[in-house]
């Protein structure tokens, strides 16, 4: 991928990161949401749930729209960055989201909390950065072969291949592969998704 490419995908790594990290300020992780208590596979629906259908839509009192109601209080969990996982309490008494759940619209939203986003954005940073390592290496190496040949008047060569190139080009596909969860994003190219030759 071009260093265009490369910094257009860590900025889309940064930005979510960024988004996921902003709601979580001072000392504090990042959040977990949830249900209270967490971690319900099937969640009770609110007490309020006919309340909040009849707001959104007041026709919604016919007994045939009773399906509608399928309302679920995502809530914030929070701990100090010093302390251990299972110490998350409740930020507030107050929902962070309140959720249809009729298609599950819930388990995929707490699949995506700010708590495993920021994991998410960390690692794929770190792929990156290896990458980032991997080519400075492999030019260091060839300029520095370079050198050494024109200083002995040898035509120079590439060193970048056989066996040390490998890891690049492995490291490069999963890039290609990292990026493509991007595709959807403005500013994505199809072509990033090729290799290059």
């Amino acid at each position: 991928m071009t260093d265009d490419a490369m910094a257009w995908l860590r900025a889309q790594i940064e930005g979510d990161l960024s988004a996921a990290t902003i709601i979580s300020n001072g000392g504090f992780a990042p959040e977990h949401w949830d249900t209270d208590p967490p971690g319900q596979v099937n969640p009770d629906w609110m007490p309020e749930a006919a309340a909040i259908t009849l707001i959104i839509d007041p026709d919604a009192d016919d007994p045939a729209f009773r399906r509608r109601e399928y309302w679920t209080a995502l809530v914030c969990w929070e701990k100090e960055n010093h302390e251990p996982e299972d110490a998350r309490v409740r930020e507030t008494d107050m929902p962070v989201a309140i959720v249809n759940n009729g298609r599950r619209e819930l388990d995929h939203i707490r699949r995506h909390d700010p708590r495993d986003v920021v994991a998410d954005c960390e690692a794929k940073l770190a792929i990156l950065d290896e990458h980032e390592r991997a080519v400075s290496a492999a030019r260091a190496r060839k300029d520095a072969y370079t050198t050494w040949a024109l200083g002995e008047r040898l035509p120079p060569r590439p060193v970048a291949v056989g066996p040390e190139s490998k890891p690049i080009a492995g490291l490069e596909i999963a890039i290609r592969h990292v990026a493509s969860g991007y595709r959807h994003r403005q500013g994505y190219a199809e072509h990033w998704a090729q290799p290059a030759g």
